[in-house]
């Protein structure tokens, strides 16, 4: 009757089981049996040390290594009850044709032994079963010639086994039924188990040692499930070609090297190296390396390898004065190595007497890549030298780079305690280092593999707080921060409130002004308070700390037709703004966009780099007008947004027949400017155009359209909504930046004196954008893993953070020289204006556009 299977588990899923295993119990039979063709004399020695030797097979082939039991004697019985492993042979690779081979030894002298005897067994029975449980294996002794104790006789290879004369067929299936048996694969019956096993006792006792065969018992590994033979399918590889065959040890350290490398980097020869001098070509491989983009070894597919990283080394002393050779050295370093990091260690400290850490270096030192606390320190200690207007400028990226830290260690909170002691002296610092930890604890809330991240962000919250509370000062940061989170929740339930109503959008409006005019003395309190020490009553804005919001101007107030609603907000302020003279009112207007349900760390992003850009353009002595308007995530799904008085392109170019002078005219006319404009008007025109086109290029924004490009009646022009940058973008063949037809008879064509002043400001500012391109890359490369969408990746859109920000350096193009960017911007401007398929996309978005206003 064929046993049933039940369960089965093929040997190809067993990669989890470990290695083979079986136990050696005993041996069975006669001391003639083992002393066969042994001199008498020999005999007793032979039988005290006594061991098995196991072999996995593979045909005539050897599996690994063999494994062989203890010692034993022979008195009574011979028993080792020995468990052998081999460690090399695993069960998801054993082949259909397995087989132990055992071969029984005798220990006659100090590694010198003498095989009396050899059995064979097959792993898989002719069906693929894994066999288990425990066997007799028959034992196949060598008769002959005696065996002489000088000679160490090895056993053949499993093919010469011979055959054991005679057979007892009886005793043969009454062992298979006691292997069904052991296996489970035979119904159990208690009671006439007994009585069958008293019979099979008295059947040995009958049969006698002397035709009772030799015997080893050996007992195989048990398993719930029936294990059968299994192989995993693999690709047919058409004949003729070539196969790729993984290598195990691919990615191993050599051991040559690795010892090579000890030697060389020993602290004997520190003192060699100090005066050593690389010599020419020597010191172009060096320049070649130093220039080459490490952050994406693997898309640019230039790596540093072993080579590389010894010549650097060895002549590190000579490079400390070189800006950009620092982060390459350290690169260079292992760490875990306690001598070569001490050494490391000692060059930073030297590096640090004879030049100023470059600020590239310090942003690089404090990414993921570099996690030694004294390296941090050092980077930490650069950044302090920058003063607070430079800090707020990379303060993002640097709230970032706190993921890093190893809080634990000694020194592994540098970069925390440099900000939090610059917060308590400083409230706008102490504003924006609260909310973008706040933000970012959300952030990393959400997220179930960065739990111990979330920690080490309500870690320094609660540091900064307490560092706070410890000064008179800091207690009116803090009350400042308090009054901010309360503004805050009463506009995030008053978006929700009217979001969630099912009336007309005039009634959602209505309802917006009645909340906002009963809710003056709540949030703003009477006019004699005060607001974080600045005198007066009133509110700093998180988004803009130095403005003291005193009140809500209601009728102002605007619920904007889009999905999530946002709202428009209009803060009474004392602060004198841009475009506003004192005589015309008595109080100022500051005007934002609050949102709830999207996402604004991106835009909040852009808007950093693009303020920072700006800086270094006006650095150089050149402003090119941008408006870099504030923004600020509050959490991952609300946030503000500064309103800057402007109109978009789209509705410009409807109302007034398409040319945009005429809108310029009408705001600032001048009989003695260009085209009757003011000269300054359009400067500034023609100026924030260029800005634009070359910042959106490298930063690659997307989804570029005439809605979300404005322009202010001062001919201010800038671009709003970032939600695709990097190179992202939902319509086909989008063109390097948004140039329309429009834009440049604005300007009086292609022809015209302003023309050629917009084409020469773009490769101007693109040249003179590209020689910080190591900075502006670093500080987004400490965003990589901050979560932002079209970095990291969204939710069933991942992203490789590196090969996006790859994107971001490749648009610089610093393998060119400045005559060759030139030309190149030249070419995108042409271009952008001459693109065909943006034409007839920008077409379309105008007539869904207007469907859904009609």
């Amino acid at each position: 009757m064929e046993e049933e299977v039940g369960d089965v588990i093929l040997t190809c899923d067993m990669e989890a089981a470990g290695p083979l295993r079986l136990k050696i119990d005993s041996f069975e039979g006669s001391k003639e049996d083992l002393t066969s063709g042994i001199h008498p004399e020999n005999a007793e020695s032979l039988l005290a040390n006594l061991f098995v030797e196991a072999q996995i097979m593979e045909g005539e082939t050897a599996v690994g290594l063999p494994s062989r039991t203890c010692y034993t004697s022979y008195g009574n019985q011979c028993r080792w009850n020995d468990l052998l492993t081999f460690n090399h042979v695993r069960y998801w690779h054993l082949p259909r044709d397995a087989a132990v081979h055992l071969t029984l030894r005798a220990l006659y002298a100090p590694r010198k032994y003498v095989s009396l005897g050899e059995a064979s067994f097959r792993l898989f029975s002719k069906k693929g079963r894994l066999k288990s449980g425990r066997k007799k294996i028959q034992v196949e002794f060598y008769h002959g010639n005696e065996t002489t104790m000088d000679a160490q006789q090895l056993s053949p290879p499993p093919h010469a086994l011979k055959k054991h004369g005679g057979s007892v067929p009886s005793m043969e299936k009454l062992e298979k039924l006691m292997q069904r048996y052991d296996r489970n694969a035979m119904e159990r019956v208690p009671w006439l188990d007994v009585l069958a096993f008293r019979r099979i006792q008295q059947l040995n006792k009958d049969v006698g040692d002397g035709t009772c065969r030799p015997t080893i018992t050996v007992e195989m590994e048990r398993w719930d499930r029936t294990v059968m033979y299994g192989v995993r399918p693999y690709t047919q590889i058409p004949s003729g070609g070539n196969s790729l065959l993984p290598d195990p040890e691919l990615g191993c350290d050599n051991p040559v090297e690795h010892k090579h490398r000890k030697l060389a980097r020993s602290l004997h020869r520190a003192h060699q190296d100090r005066n050593l001098q690389p010599d020419a070509e020597e010191r172009r491989q060096i320049e070649t390396l130093l220039k080459a983009p490490w952050d994406w070894a693997d898309l640019t597919g230039v790596k540093m390898n072993v080579e590389h990283k010894e010549l650097l080394w060895r002549y590190r002393f000579a490079l400390t004065k070189e800006n950009k050779a620092l982060t390459k050295c350290l690169i260079c370093v292992d760490w875990n190595d306690e001598e070569e990091a001490d050494q490391a260690v000692d060059l930073l400290q030297e590096w640090q007497k004879q030049v100023t850490i470059d600020i590239n270096d310090a942003l690089q030192m404090l990414s993921a890549a570099f996690t030694h606390p004294k390296v941090r320190e050092a980077a930490a200690r650069r950044v302090a030298i920058a003063d607070d207007q430079e800090l707020l400028g990379y303060l993002l990226q640097l709230v970032q780079a706190l993921r890093y830290e190893g809080g634990g260690r000694e020194g592994g909170d540098s970069l925390l305690n440099l900000l939090i002691e610059r917060a308590s002296n400083n409230l706008e610092i102490a504003n924006y280092l609260h909310w973008y930890i706040f933000c970012q604890q959300l952030v990393e809330a959400d997220g179930k593999e960065a739990r111990g991240r979330q920690k080490h962000y309500e870690r320094a919250q609660r540091k900064l707080m307490n560092k706070l509370e410890s000064t008179e000062k800091g207690r009116s940061i803090i009350t400042v921060l308090e009054q901010q989170h309360d503004l805050v929740t009463f506009l995030t339930k008053l978006a929700q409130e009217i979001k969630n109503m099912r009336d007309s959008r005039q009634r959602k409006v209505e309802r917006l002004k009645s909340a906002l005019a009963s809710t003056h003395s709540m949030i703003f309190g009477s006019a004699g308070g005060s607001a974080g020490g600045g005198g007066g009553g009133g509110v700093r804005l998180n988004m803009n700390p130095n403005i003291i919001a005193v009140g809500l101007h209601a009728e102002d107030a605007e619920v904007f037709k889009s999905a999530m609603m946002p709202l428009g907000i209009s803060f009474l302020t004392n602060t004198p703004q841009p475009d506003v003279k004192a005589a015309d009112r008595i109080q100022y207007k500051y005007r934002i966009i609050f949102k709830d349900g999207d996402d604004l760390r991106q835009d909040q992003l852009v808007l950093q780099m693009l303020r920072l850009m700006d800086r270094e353009l006006k650095n150089s002595g050149l402003d090119l007008k941008l408006t870099p308007y504030r923004a600020l995530a509050t959490s991952p799904s609300t946030g503000m947004v500064e309103r800057v008085d402007s109109y978009p392109l789209s509705k410009i170019l409807a109302e007034y027949g398409k040319d945009i002078r005429m809108f310029l005219r009408q705001h600032h006319p001048d009989r003695s400017g260009p085209f009757g404009i003011a000269a300054e008007v359009m400067d500034n025109y023609v100026k924030s155009s260029a800005g634009y086109c070359v910042v959106t290029y490298l930063l690659g924004v997307g989804d570029r359209h005439l809605d979300n490009v404005l322009l202010s009646p001062g001919g201010y022009l800038f671009h709003i909504d970032f939600g695709y940058i990097l190179g992202r973008d939902p319509k086909p063949l989008p063109p390097p930046f948004k140039l329309v037809k429009e834009m440049v008879d604005a300007m009086g064509g292609q022809q015209s004196q302003h023309y050629r002043l917009f084409q020469q400001y773009c490769s101007e500012a693109y040249i003179i954008l590209r020689r910080r391109a190591e900075f502006f890359i670093n500080l987004m490369m400490l965003m990589k893993d901050a979560n932002i969408p079209d970095i990291s990746g969204v939710p069933g859109r991942p992203e490789d953070p590196e090969r996006q920000l790859y994107k971001f350096w490749e648009r610089f193009h610093l393998e060119m020289s400045n005559e060759e960017a030139y030309n190149h911007m030249q070419a995108l401007i042409y271009q952008s204006q001459t693109a065909f398929v943006p034409q007839m996309v920008e077409w379309a978005h105008k007539l869904k556009q207007d469907y859904w206003t009609a």
